[in-house]
């Protein structure tokens, strides 16, 4: 009768093998379990492939939003430089309007007191013609003066009206001036509201973006966090699918053990 060799199997393979069992979920044995195993293995690493994929592209659009961020945030540096630059022409086409509005009042009062002065004069003129030579002699000064005082009177006519009429025409050139200026004004406006305008709409597209770029993120976090649970599961199947091949492999070396020595010459006999 033969007596075997070893009957006593390694304990560590034995219990890797059990927790092979339990992780399947149920009994796997012989190669009806591994290849069950090698299924959802091949499962996991396509789970896996899709999902790194995902992240991947996660990524890109994270990293293309952050680009475009970057391109909002150069277009709202140079809108706000504009807006600084024709806030300030704004605000010196102000200042202009305000000394064009009281050199206006300066000349038009200049006119007035003009206009006053030549209705005087000649008001005083007309007085003379209209004085009959007794009321004239009756005055109490020379006829000489009274005449020298007529002459300088008319004299004084022309030259109150000639600064009257620069007076007009200076306050026509202002008046022009200040109408071109508004009109710049009107135009700056017009400029100034387009700003302010694709401010505000900047400022939507970044918080829209900014929502976008925190939702992507999440997302490939999300992603990395699933892909790291896949890849750890992904690594325990395939440490006990090389177990499990380490079983059998041990188990078919000790099958010889069992298997009776050959016989000797004697029992040949």
């Amino acid at each position: 009768m033969f007596q075997p060799r070893r009957l006593v199997f390694a304990s560590a393979p034995a219990l890797l093998f059990g927790g092979l069992t339990l992780y399947a979920g149920g009994a796997i044995t012989g190669s009806a379990g591994a290849n069950e195993l090698k299924s959802r293995l091949q499962s996991v690493e396509q789970d896996l492939s899709r999902n790194r994929a995902q992240r991947d592209q996660l990524n890109q659009a994270a990293e293309q939003t952050a680009r475009e961020l970057k391109d909002i945030q150069k277009r709202g540096i140079r809108l706000a430089r504009s807006l600084y630059r024709y806030s300030a022409r704004a605000d010196a086409l102000e200042a202009q309007v305000e000394t064009l509005r009281v050199q206006e009042r300066a000349k038009s009062n200049e006119m007035l007191h003009r206009r006053e002065q030549m209705a005087a004069t000649l008001g005083a003129l007309q007085r003379m013609e209209r004085m009959p030579t007794a009321t004239l002699v009756a005055v109490p000064q020379s006829p000489d003066n009274t005449i020298r005082s007529a002459i300088l009177l008319r004299a004084a006519v022309p030259r109150l009206r000639d600064e009257a009429t620069g007076l007009a025409s200076e306050l026509r050139a202002l008046a022009s001036l200040r109408a071109d200026i508004a009109e710049d004004q009107k135009t700056l406006a017009d400029t100034l509201r387009g700003l302010e305008k694709e401010r505000l709409a900047l400022g939507t597209l970044t918080a829209s973006k900014m929502d976008l770029l925190e939702k992507t993120r999440t997302a490939e976090q999300r992603a990395a966090r699933r892909a790291a649970r896949l890849s750890a599961r992904a690594g325990n199947m395939r440490e006990l699918l090389q177990a499990l091949s380490k079983r059998r492999e041990t188990l078919a070396l000790r099958g010889e053990d069992f298997e009776p020595p050959p016989p000797t010459g004697a029992q040949a006999a």
